[in-house]
């Protein structure tokens, strides 16, 4: 309890605060919402886990009711909220009777923000089901570990070829796993084609997983697996590494659109290494031909006279019809997926963004700015004092070596806490607490689900709900807890 009550202790000094929430059914098959809140204090940026909470619906109005009803329990102001952080799904994200839509109209300054890994991860699932030769190569990713794993026999003749990842299955939400299952496939790729050629014609295998070795044999040794598997290799790393660096607490919102943005132009980038991925494919498999090469070419029916069939159609085979209708379908779909996704991001960040370019602006358009900033949060900034004083804010920044060019919001934020400027410069460092309070991911919701497991696990499903909020408080805030001093 002394653990809780410093949170909230925090969270009230800190004043303003963002929440996220998710659920996840533990060990009992109780539905538990985790309920998680973001403030800075002390010079930056906090997650904080306070409790489960039993639920029993999912839809909007029963969540808000939930939300509200802890927040006020505990006696947290509803109107320094700044941010919402939430999954996509429409009971949380729906613009009309979703939770964040219902939550806004009690404090119009809780903007919504979509957890920014779920949005990658949802780039990743639209793009890889766009065309059906990226469907089949995930298929056949997943149909490979499946048929090897399913038999000690088999797994045994591919360990035997010392290779060196194991092989991984897919996870339909989780895309790091994605990532891990195609870089092992890809750096194992000539021992998995020499495991099932041996199982091909294994004697001690039955028909039916002869057939499938072949099978799954011919898939590996086409050009277009070997192509994807070393494309999907590259882009799903980057996505990986991306998705990592944005789960951390120190990740704002500055950070997410910076990663995002990168991650798109590093995609387009993409379209001119068609020919590096076809060198690279035909050093793994000792085919250089496409399928469609042997398949004959539909005929286009020209019976209706029109002007545009005049010229000759052009019909793509081969390598030209898997690079305009394969690549860069692929291509094109991850580029316009990010920037959709990426977009909700952008159009908040635009409020503070010139901050961050604060010393390349001129006073005019700092003064433009600070006062549309003033506008969205009326409460929190004065109006009469902020144009003249994100000025002055410039001028300090200018004299100080360490700051040139692009303003970074984490440092700068630690500089002017360490160096006692709060007071000085009171609208800029109310404004940098609201950007910093905003929570772009619900990562930290993620990782309580895994203390969830530990603590309630199969032995201790019985426990009640207040000895599994106390447990787990202990166990998720472990670091600030060595911090608190319990002799009287």
């Amino acid at each position: 309890m002394k653990l809780l009550n410093l949170i909230i202790t925090e969270l009230k000094v800190a004043k303003y605060y963002s929440i996220s929430v998710d659920s996840t059914v533990d060990r009992s098959h109780t539905d538990q919402l985790t309920f998680v809140v973001r403030y800075v204090i002390n010079g930056k940026a906090v997650e904080r886990f306070l409790q489960f909470i039993q639920i029993t619906k999912h839809d909007g109005e029963y969540l808000f009711n939930v939300v509200v009803g802890f927040l006020n329990h505990y006696g947290i102001a509803i109107a320094d909220c700044r941010g919402q952080g939430y999954d996509n799904a429409p009971n949380m994200s729906g613009c009309y009777s979703g939770l964040q839509a219902r939550f806004k109209v009690l404090c119009p300054e809780a903007v919504f923000v979509g957890c920014s890994c779920h949005s990658l991860n949802l780039v990743g699932v639209h793009s890889c089901s766009c065309h059906v030769e990226l469907i089949s190569f995930f298929n056949h990713v997943q149909g490979l570990y499946v048929f090897l794993s399913a038999s000690p026999y088999r797994w045994n003749v591919l360990n035997c070829q010392n290779i060196t990842l194991v092989l991984k299955a897919l996870c339909g939400t989780r895309w790091s796993e994605r990532a891990d299952a195609v870089h092992a496939l890809k750096e194992g790729y000539p021992k998995v084609i020499e495991t099932l050629t041996l199982l091909k014609d294994d004697d001690r295998l039955d028909k039916d997983a002869q057939h499938q070795a072949s099978c799954l044999l011919r898939k590996m040794n086409e050009i277009e697996t070997t192509f994807l598997t070393i494309f999907w290799n590259e882009v799903l790393a980057r996505m990986n590494k991306t998705s990592t660096v944005l789960q951390k607490e120190s990740a704002h919102l500055a950070v997410t659109v910076e990663l995002l943005t990168s991650l798109e132009v590093f995609v387009k980038s993409l379209r001119t290494k068609f020919d590096h991925y076809e060198a690279e494919a035909k050093k793994l498999v000792s085919t250089e031909t496409y399928k469609t090469m042997n398949k004959r070419a539909k005929r286009i029916s020209t019976r209706i006279e029109h002007p545009s069939n005049s010229s000759e159609n052009t019909v793509l085979q081969g390598k030209e019809k898997f690079k305009v209708e394969v690549f860069f379908v692929a291509i094109d779909k991850l580029s316009a997926e990010l920037s959709r996704r990426s977009e909700q991001y952008k159009i908040l960040l635009e409020r503070f963004s010139f901050i961050i370019d604060i010393l390349d602006l001129d006073d005019n358009g700092i003064e433009k700015s600070a006062e549309k900033l003033c506008e969205y949060y009326p409460k929190d900034l004065d109006s009469a004092n902020i144009a003249s004083e994100f000025v002055h804010f410039k001028s300090y920044l200018s004299i100080k070596a360490e700051f040139k060019g692009k303003v970074c919001i984490g440092e700068i934020y630690k500089f002017m806490y360490d160096q006692n400027l709060f007071k000085v410069f009171t609208n800029v460092e109310i404004s940098l607490r609201i950007l910093l309070s905003i929570m772009p991911t619900s990562a930290s919701g993620e990782r309580s689900f895994l203390r969830l497991k530990l603590i309630k696990d199969e032995h201790r499903t019985t426990m009640s709900q207040k000895r599994l909020n106390e447990y787990s408080l202990l166990c998720i805030e472990n670091e600030l807890l060595e911090t608190i001093d319990y002799k009287y």
